[in-house]
């Protein structure tokens, strides 16, 4: 009866912004990051969560189980409309080129978005080991130095809008470029940071 219980309740402190902790295996195991280290950022919102990727943003994949068939559709009809407010207006990595819930992580140079995945992975050369007070990583987009991410968080279950600032004022859309963030920010997340 109490097991019942804490398995759900450990799933949701696996969940942030309907995302997950842990990474959902889209490279092979990495061990150059920390992963405590990760989920403190991703539990700090300074990191977008771990979300599946899909190749195509408008197929979203459910599973159906034929056991309960009542329930298991009310729960699929449940995920479904989750999965269409979150993807609904997707993302695409430029790395991985997967679609992903708008709400990812954006490079703190040119805005340009990339997903948390893919951010881990970025590890620093052999030669940037030897000056562990040097970031060294470049922007693998516009090739600025000390390249980090941020991340601004919104609430895509209940549509609520989150002004963005840009180099023209602020929008309620990422249609206009906003201005480069210093890598010294409280916000930015660096690499190995």
């Amino acid at each position: 009866m109490g097991s019942g219980y804490s398995t759900k309740k450990h799933k949701r402190l696996n969940m942030v912004d309907h995302g997950s902790l842990k990474p959902l295996d889209l490279y092979n195991k990495n061990d150059a990051y920390d992963l405590t280290a990760v989920r403190e950022s991703i539990l700090s919102k300074k990191l977008a969560p771990f979300y599946k990727g899909l190749s195509n943003p408008f197929v979203i994949p459910i599973r159906f189980n034929k056991k309960k068939k009542d329930y298991m559709l009310y729960l699929m009809n449940k995920e479904k409309k989750l999965y269409d407010k979150l993807y609904s207006n997707s993302v695409e990595c430029p790395i991985c080129f997967l679609f992903y819930p708008a709400n990812i992580n954006f490079a703190r140079c040119c805005d340009q978005p990339i997903c948390t995945e893919c951010f881990v992975q970025i590890k620093r050369g052999t030669a940037d080991y030897n000056h562990p007070s040097a970031s060294n990583i470049v922007c693998p987009y516009c090739m600025t130095p000390d390249f980090g991410i941020i991340y601004q968080t919104t609430s895509i279950i209940t549509n609520e809008k989150v002004a963005i600032s840009t180099t023209s004022g602020i929008s309620d859309t990422r249609d206009t470029k906003r201005k480069s963030i210093d890598s010294n920010h409280p916000d930015v997340v660096l690499i190995g940071k």
